[in-house]
């Protein structure tokens, strides 16, 4: 299937303004597309934060306005050792990061976004590289399993030791 490329911006670049204003400027200049920046139920960061929106309200701008939300960036991140070793996992909240990732996948599907932006991050200091990513791949595989139940991609954002 031959997919076309959208110009799109991030809100990262306009916190300070409304979901209203974003749809109505990508509209203005011709935009097809605009990544919705988030940092989550909490936060206060960003007026056009769409976790605080309803996400109705979030398809009816881009609908009205012809933008795509093309996605959903978050700063989820998979390289946090278990702590203490082994029996961390038995620990609660050990898998918040899942829980949160798997929430936003759930936003994503509900704001009909096909793409959530997440990070790998760091290699621990003192630990082998090979045995981070092998966590980040482990935990990316739990959330591919969420997110392919909802249509919605997962994009592998290269920052950090995770930058080639």
């Amino acid at each position: 299937m031959h997919r076309s490329m959208k110009i799109a911006f991030s809100t990262v670049a306009c916190p300070d303004w409304t979901l209203e204003r974003v749809m109505s400027f990508a509209d203005e200049v011709e935009y097809q597309g605009v990544e919705l920046r988030t940092f989550g139920w909490g936060g206060t960061d960003l007026a056009c934060e769409p976790a605080l929106t309803d996400p109705k309200k979030v398809r009816r701008l881009a609908i009205e306005s012809g933008t795509h939300v093309m996605s959903l960036g978050t700063s989820l991140r998979f390289d946090a050792p278990v702590w203490p070793p082994v029996i961390g996992r038995a620990l609660p909240g050990h898998d918040s990061n899942l829980q949160s990732a798997r929430r936003f996948v759930a936003l994503a599907n509900d704001i009909e976004c096909p793409h959530l932006r997440v990070f790998g991050f760091d290699a621990t200091t003192g630990e082998k590289r090979g045995r981070t990513v092998a966590r980040v791949i482990e935990r990316l595989q739990e959330l591919l399993t969420a997110a392919s139940k909802h249509r919605v991609s997962l994009v592998f954002e290269n920052g950090g030791t995770f930058s080639r």
